[in-house]
């Protein structure tokens, strides 16, 4: 399709396959069902061994929302994308659409400026609620949840909350933002289940769990649990996470923590132009705010990683194996476990055990121990820690360098040649 366009199911979407994109800032995408939206959990693949046709993907600006008024299950397929201009280039402009997800409510989600002072609200009130929490004043940190949940979540949510629970589980998928520094909004009326990674290939573990690839904010608020299981939930090149589960825990994830997967660039034939498209490296598992630099020849440094907003005021958040990292890492909850995996490189508020670690692809793989943090090179600048607010953050105490750095060569492209066209070598 080519223009923003309303699809709407008064009972269950299945097995669709969209393909579309919006052509200005205030165009609207919007794929609804009164009940589910269910994919398939089995893969299917064509002659050449793509990806079955079955997902959402959305280009151009605008706003990208998918809404079940029952659950959701996005199973083995593309799942939900926002792709930006990656498939149009010369038409489209250089942004991703807001991403928006729900399920289990009612609600029309579609104003981008009522989400986003929702989330605002709530990483206000969390972090005022883990600030009296981590001072041991527990009554005055209850306080404030049921604060929040009578003035912010009761509000916003209104009626829209008594349509039913509904869960969103995602088996091998994504939801994604590609492009832009668009947010990607997650609303979930019971439990989010990111899904899994192991035992699969490389290039399908890239492509998994909750993230943006250029800046974006992931918010996610869910009723139950949000489990991260074998994926991730992950901003690059900057972009805070915020995270509220209201009755149950949050936990990191499972996964592998130990591999970086990271494609080198790939030549795409778009409307008759060769695009060189970039994909972002990616980890085993865990919730991470982390950076890069794509592009060191236009840009001396890497954008700040984001910080991490996590709160479970009636459960627990569980770094897992997997574990969590961000810039400042912020939590509150009943209880905080496995806190040897949680990984901050300038101030922390409700971790019990400092952890201290650089939040670039220096700390992908790493859970706060010194010896794994020298395995990977440092991408990211400390030079920020000298903002933090110290009214808030505790600095740690030392900082280290990664004493060696590994560079392989993946692929090697000839130097740009005059007529614009690119051609791979073979060395």
């Amino acid at each position: 399709m080519p223009k923003e366009t309303q699809i709407t199911a008064g009972a269950d979407i299945s097995d669709i396959y969209y393909f579309g994109h919006n052509n200005g800032s205030s165009d609207v995408t919007a794929i609804r069902a009164g009940g589910n939206i269910v994919f398939s959990s089995v893969p299917n693949y064509d002659v050449q061994g793509a990806r079955d046709f079955t997902g959402i993907q959305v280009g151009g600006p605008g706003t990208l929302v998918v809404e079940a008024g029952g659950s959701m299950d996005l199973g083995t397929t593309a799942g939900i994308q926002a792709v930006g201009n990656v498939w149009d280039p010369l038409q489209l402009p250089d942004a991703g659409a807001t991403l928006i997800v729900a399920a289990g409510y009612s609600k029309d989600f579609s104003n981008v400026s009522a989400d986003v002072r929702f989330f605002n609200s709530i990483q206000t009130e969390g972090t005022n609620y883990s600030i009296d929490l981590a001072a041991g004043d527990t009554a005055q940190a209850q306080q404030i949840v049921a604060e929040a949940r009578a003035d912010v979540i009761a509000p916003f949510f209104g009626k829209s909350a008594a349509a039913g629970s509904g869960d969103i589980d995602m088996t091998l998928s994504q939801v994604s933002s590609l492009c832009g520094v668009a947010p990607v909004f997650v609303f979930v009326n019971g439990s989010l289940n990111v899904g899994q990674s192991t035992f699969i290939t490389d290039t399908q573990r890239q492509s998994t769990g909750i993230f943006t690839a250029q800046g974006g904010a992931i918010n996610i608020f869910a009723v139950g649990d949000v489990n991260v299981n074998e994926s991730r939930v992950m901003t690059f090149m900057g972009g805070d996470i915020i995270v509220w589960s209201d009755t149950g825990s949050i936990n990191a994830g499972i996964g592998s923590k130990t591999a970086i997967v990271a494609s080198p660039p790939a030549l795409e034939n778009v409307n008759g132009e060769e695009v060189l498209v970039f994909s972002p490296p990616s980890v085993g598992s865990g919730i991470r705010a982390v950076t890069y630099n794509p592009d060191p020849e236009v840009d001396a440094e890497p954008p700040l990683a984001g910080n991490i907003y996590l709160f479970a005021p009636q459960g627990d958040i569980n770094a897992g194996e997997a574990g969590i990292a961000g810039r400042n890492v912020i939590l509150g909850a009943v209880q905080v476990l496995n806190a040897n995996n949680i990984v901050f490189s300038q101030g922390e508020i409700g971790v019990p055990t400092a952890s201290t670690g650089f939040s670039g692809l220096s700390v992908l793989s790493g859970t706060g121990s010194v010896t794994q943090q020298m395995q990977m090179a440092q991408a990211a600048s400390m030079s920020a820690a000298a903002n933090k607010p110290a009214s808030l953050f505790s600095l740690p105490e030392d900082s280290f360098t990664a004493p060696w750095i590994e560079v392989r060569a993946l692929s090697v492209f000839d130097v740009e040649p005059d007529d614009g066209s690119w051609e791979k070598t073979d060395n």
